[in-house]
């Protein structure tokens, strides 16, 4: 029989993977901008020159292209403290 415990972990696992990849759409990117700072929607800034320029990087718009950009991101900060 499961437990309370572990199905609460579960979802909250699921809700923050949901939220990670969620954020990092175009629409919550755009919200993240003011309106004084936002250079033009052509010219990308030195972050994301950087991220963009690993060799798995998709620029693709799906749900995978962006866990897997997003797995790219953690993946450094994960092994430098866990591994």
């Amino acid at each position: 029989m499961t437990q309370f415990e572990q199905i609460e972990k579960w979802w909250k696992i699921m809700f923050s993977v949901y939220w990670m990849i969620s954020s990092q759409t175009k629409v919550f990117y755009a919200l993240n901008q003011p309106a004084a700072y936002s250079n033009s929607p052509d010219e990308p800034d030195e972050t994301e020159t950087y991220l963009t320029a690993h060799q798995q990087w998709s620029n693709q718009g799906g749900w995978k292209s962006t866990l897997n950009n997003l797995r790219l991101v953690i993946q450094p900060f994960h092994l430098l403290y866990y591994g």
